[in-house]
């Protein structure tokens, strides 16, 4: 229905460590590191959930982000929109940008289909900066 290819996923059965998720549409030009995501639609399970957060943490250790702003106006920023369930319920900025394709329950859809088909998946490795405190 989607086309989807996993590109990273979330795991946390093995050892409770947790592995994040992106899938990319097939067809779409080839995402070679974080900082290809730039302009890029996303999908997120949760506002604040681990996704969102290690996005965040990521795409800001790389210097990918605005230091002018907020967090969540940097990542509207970034991305050219997301669906970000919970944002409209915080007291964060609420960029119409990340708040496009939560509308219609788009997000179980997209889950359902990761887990449930076998989509072509391709190991992504990018070794993240350390957080700096």
């Amino acid at each position: 229905m989607y086309n989807l290819s996993a590109l990273l996923y979330q795991d946390s059965s093995s050892n409770g460590n947790y592995r994040t998720m992106a899938v990319v549409k097939d067809g779409q030009p080839f995402i070679k590191d974080f900082k290809s995501l730039k302009s890029k639609k996303a999908c997120f399970s949760q506002y604040q959930s681990l996704a969102w957060v290690s996005f965040l943490n990521v795409t800001n250790s790389f210097k990918l982000l605005p230091k002018k702003c907020g967090y969540t106006k940097a990542a509207a920023s970034f991305l050219a929109g997301a669906c970000l369930p919970g944002l409209k319920r915080s007291n964060e900025t609420q960029p119409e940008s990340l708040c496009y394709s939560c509308k219609a329950g788009e997000y179980p859809l997209i889950l359902a289909k990761v887990r449930h088909t076998g989509i072509r998946t391709q190991e992504f490795r990018q070794k993240s900066p350390p957080i700096s405190k």
